[in-house]
């Protein structure tokens, strides 16, 4: 029995379990990390060392496990993708608190073509970029990511920079009123940089016109800074107050379900990518 490799796999399979069940997250690794020699594409495996670096936080680890199942070809794209943008959404945010401006660098050239295009990780770009002291890259590509293709997020993420001329974005984004002019989140944000471009009026219109379209606290708070700032007071503490109210009434947001556990059948009878991400 000792010299069958599948009597081996079961065995160490098993002890792994026990190992995270306990965790004994050193020896977990250590033991997964054999089986994968011995057995480099097996899916449980597979799946068993991607939850375990969830669960360690280690996104680095969890990178190159994606990088090496690109390498060994024939696994589905798309399921590598969605692993490699968690692990690098991650590490992006590392690094810009690290103000490692190369990481950063390195993090975004690793990513193929078609990632570089997703929203989420466009965010983390332009975050990472900005807590590197490169505002102006991050504007930038966030700018040339919206012109691209439109997503609230983007826009949304655009208007909590700080660039150095503000008046150059604010005419930039402009030009999206002409296909997005019911925007909340476009008008939010030209509200946003025509507060930094010191444009009171212009900046109260777009505020005021997107609390109509869509009523949310982070409208209310900007307005009412505003208004405070033009010697509104009453109008000021009542916007602040609706907002108070709006907030109340959002309630506590939903958190994200983790993925779903796979049993080692169920595992050994799929695809090693829908193991690797759990799903």
């Amino acid at each position: 029995i000792e010299a069958d490799p599948n009597a081996k796999l079961a065995v160490g399979l098993q002890q792994a379990e026990l190992q995270i069940s306990r965790n004994q997250f050193e020896q977990a690794l250590a033991t997964l990390n054999h089986l994968r020699e011995l057995q480099p594409r097996h899916p449980y495996v597979l799946y068993l060392l991607s939850r375990l670096y969830r669960q360690l936080g280690d996104w680095q680890a969890l990178k190159g496990l994606v990088d090496d199942l690109r390498r060994l070809r024939g696994v589905p794209r798309e399921q590598l993708d969605s692993a490699d943008a968690e692990a690098t959404r991650h590490l992006l945010e590392a690094a810009g608190k690290a103000g490692d401006a190369e990481a950063v660098r390195r993090l975004w050239k690793s990513l193929p073509r078609a990632l570089r295009r997703d929203p989420q990780l466009v965010v983390a770009h332009a975050r990472a970029l900005d807590a590197c002291g490169l505002h102006e890259q991050a504007v930038d590509e966030l700018l040339a990511a919206i012109d691209r293709q439109w997503d609230p997020a983007l826009v949304e993420e655009l208007g909590r920079l700080h660039p150095q001329d503000p008046m150059r974005v604010l005419g930039h984004a402009e030009r999206w009123l002409k296909d997005h002019g019911n925007d909340a989140v476009l008008l939010r944000t030209l509200g946003r940089l025509a507060l930094l471009a010191e444009l009171w009026g212009k900046a109260r219109r777009y505020l005021e016109t997107a609390l109509d379209l869509a009523p949310e606290p982070e409208t209310c708070r900007l307005l009412g800074e505003l208004l405070e700032r033009l010697g509104e007071q009453d109008a000021a503490l009542a916007c602040y107050r609706r907002g108070l109210a709006l907030a109340a009434t959002e309630g506590p947001p939903k958190l994200p379900s983790g993925p779903r556990e796979v049993s080692r059948e169920e595992a050994i009878s799929q695809s090693p990518t829908l193991t690797l991400l759990g799903q």
